[in-house]
């Protein structure tokens, strides 16, 4: 079963769906990454909505949502703000909270704050310090081939990321580093496809290896002590959210575990789909 809507938030309305019949298990609510970057890759968790329902749900500006034109939309606290608007039009109460990538930031964020009913919150690929991101993808990129750093640092020094070179090198580093399944999987071209670039590169930037926009510098591991609910990190091997980076992360919490998926970049959701799954299930049972 799954039933779709709109919320109104600050600017527009956002898309959401709860996929999977009310039980007595407690839903869990997904919040994608991005900035700029739809829910779908998500879905390859809707086989979780056999034993709980899932909520899913489009950030403004991008997918299914509404598109306003206002740059002033684009900032951290409004993000927050939606995931606390979806938990109350939706009654959610109780609840686990899932954050993949950007979207772990704000889940983390909106975690400290111990809102009302949260059970747990998974991290996947977590980005919680934007500096340590940053560092971790020019250590990535140093893995590249020679022609291909090279290609990259010249075009981004001359401000020209739609050369064909510079596309041809940053492929190769999503290829490696953001999913090992190539071609890249539906969930993952639909993702794109839905994407809203304004977005990102008002808060991120043109490219993933310098933050310029309204995000840099932005870290929130100095309050990740505040999180008082069991926390579940994972990454993958080759993962942009590096292993070493996520373990002391992991270090900041009062009560958390990590998983690494040695076969997966990015997303193992999608490349380790079953193991994934697997894991994820036993931290919800465990924590309701």
């Amino acid at each position: 079963m799954s039933n779709e809507g709109l919320v109104k938030v600050k600017g527009g309305r956002i898309w959401y769906k709860i996929s999977g019949k009310e039980n007595d298990k407690p839903p869990l609510l997904l919040v994608h990454g991005g900035p700029g970057f739809p829910h779908n890759s998500l879905e390859s968790l809707e086989i979780l909505s056999k034993k709980r329902p899932l909520i899913f749900y489009d950030q403004l500006g991008c997918g299914k949502s509404d598109r306003p034109k206002n740059p002033r939309l684009w900032v951290v606290d409004r993000f927050i703000e939606e995931i606390e608007t979806i938990r109350k039009s939706i009654r959610l109460q109780p609840f686990h909270l899932l954050g993949h990538s950007w979207g772990s930031l704000i889940a983390a964020e909106y975690a400290t704050v111990k809102p009302k009913g949260l059970l747990s919150l998974v991290l996947s690929g977590p980005l919680l310090s934007v500096n340590k991101w940053v560092d971790d993808a020019n250590k990535l990129k140093k893995k590249l081939s020679p022609t291909l750093q090279k290609a990259i640092t010249k075009n981004e020094n001359k401000g020209l990321v739609n050369t064909q070179d510079y596309k041809k090198a940053a492929l190769e580093f999503y290829k490696r580093f953001y999913c090992r399944v190539y071609p890249f999987p539906k969930l993952v071209e639909e993702t794109n496809k839905g994407a809203n670039l304004e977005i990102y590169n008002t808060m991120w930037g043109p490219t993933e290896f310098t933050c310029t926009g309204n995000l840099r510098g932005y870290d929130v591991t100095d309050k990740l002590d505040k999180i008082t609910v069991p926390v579940l990190l994972t990454c993958g091997r080759y993962d942009e959210a590096a292993p070493q980076t996520v373990r002391f992360f992991k270090s900041l919490f009062k009560n958390a575990e990590m998983v690494v998926f040695e076969n997966s970049a990015h997303l193992p959701f999608i490349e380790e789909q079953k193991k994934y799954i697997k894991i994820l299930n036993n931290f919800l049972v465990e924590n309701e």
